[in-house]
């Protein structure tokens, strides 16, 4: 998460570089072969950010999907809990002492899927 913070960081940074650059030609104080070599090694840097960012997005997209795994199976662990209780395999006190933590890992799990997918979104 941090990762993709740095790097819109860096893209933000090139980003006002280029404009800088640009009033600069505009206002007329900089040579034409400084602008270009300038803009161009510019260009190349935002092209790697964005890409960066991409990629971080991509794997956020296959941690979401872990968790989205993770999430299921924590459900069907509540579920199955609920099944072994009522045919008299766990007692009151395991079947409250385990849904609660399965129903904690549920709810920690969700609560990531929510955030890396705003991260996502960004």
């Amino acid at each position: 998460m941090r990762k993709l913070q740095v790097a819109f960081s860096r893209k933000e940074k090139v980003e006002r570089l280029l404009s800088n650059l640009e009033n600069l030609k505009n206002e007329g104080s900089i040579e034409q072969s400084q602008y270009q070599a300038l803009k161009d090694n510019y260009s190349r840097i935002l092209s790697d950010c964005t890409a960066e960012i991409r990629n971080i997005k991509a794997s956020l997209e296959a941690e979401v999907q872990q968790e989205e795994y993770r999430a299921g199976a924590y459900a069907q662990e509540l579920t199955n809990l609920e099944a072994r209780f009522r045919v008299g395999e766990l007692t009151v006190e395991q079947h409250i002492k385990m849904r609660e933590s399965a129903q904690s890992k549920l709810e920690k799990a969700r609560g990531k899927i929510e955030e890396l997918k705003r991260l996502i979104a960004t």
